[in-house]
């Protein structure tokens, strides 16, 4: 089963965490898109002390992308993480963006994200993963609807 977060888009990167609990010592492999659009690929291959504190197999399932160019916020808001396993390429799954305080404001993401990737949102629907009084708990955003594909992932031009 996998799982995992985006934590953080910033108009030069983006960081986060995956890990397949069926396969703990394997690392996955992170597709970042924005809206359709490829930008890159990397691996969920770097070690990080709260992973590792928190059981996330060894702690080494963090990974870090930097954009091929800046990134506007719409831009931002449109990035799409998925992840796949080498040993099932054909499970690919979308890794959710990670709310950082429940408490906050309801459209208060990560810095860098704008408030919603989905047009016409005015409801954030979420999951409560973790026992709500646990200390440990996260809270994601459940996805509903997807963005057009347009081009407002391709680099503006001036007119």
């Amino acid at each position: 089963m996998i799982e995992g977060f985006v934590e953080q888009v910033l108009p030069e990167q983006i960081r986060g965490w995956a890990f397949d609990r069926d396969h703990p010592n394997s690392h996955l492999v992170i597709d970042i898109y924005c809206g359709v659009q490829l930008l890159g690929s990397t691996n969920a291959d770097i070690f990080r002390s709260d992973l590792a504190d928190g059981r996330i197999g060894a702690g080494d399932h963090a990974f870090q992308f930097h954009f091929p160019r800046k990134l506007d916020q719409q831009q931002s808001a449109a990035v799409v993480v998925r992840v796949r396993s080498e040993l099932d390429p054909a499970g690919v799954r979308e890794l959710p963006r990670y709310v950082q305080n429940a408490r906050a404001n309801p459209q208060q993401l990560a810095p860098g994200v704008a408030a919603s990737a989905y047009q016409g949102d005015t409801q954030y629907p979420v999951f409560v993963l973790g026992a709500p009084r646990s200390g440990t708990s996260a809270v994601a955003l459940a996805p509903q609807r997807r963005l057009p594909a347009t081009d407002q992932c391709h680099e503006q031009r001036p007119p």
